[in-house]
């Protein structure tokens, strides 16, 4: 809760972009009822998972939920799963989200307007300047 007061300026300020690329999930109409029966709940409804993606892919790009056709998924337009690791940087490289080592993770900030370190600091650090 500490973190939401600045969380909330840096979004509605605009100070970190939005994901360069955009990966597609494809979400059929028919598909939903199922997803909810599964799910037990319809707000953990088509999460980046449950379409064949993986969760990683949000904190590398933009995650995108097409419903009622096939998302494309044409050769270098779509990139493809982000592979887990202990370290993830936004394609835009505003955002940094490492967790090396387990047990000290931290989410970086380096945009124009907003520098932060959220989580646990150690050195060394990513330079932020």
């Amino acid at each position: 809760m500490a973190n939401m007061p600045i969380a909330a300026a840096i979004f509605r300020r605009g100070d970190v972009r939005a994901a360069k690329q955009a990966i597609r999930a494809s979400l059929p109409p028919d598909a939903e009822p199922r997803l909810i029966a599964e799910s037990g709940s319809p707000w953990s409804l088509a999460y980046a998972g449950q379409l064949g993606l993986s969760r990683q892919n949000a904190l590398v790009h933009r995650v995108e939920t097409q419903i009622g056709k096939p998302a494309a998924q044409s050769g270098d337009s779509q990139p493809r799963n982000v592979p887990p690791a202990d370290r993830y940087e936004s394609d835009t490289g505003e955002l940094v989200w490492d967790r090396t080592p387990k047990g000290r993770e931290a989410l970086l900030i380096n945009s124009p307007r907003t520098k932060a370190v959220i989580g646990l600091c150690r050195p060394p650090l990513v330079p932020l300047g």
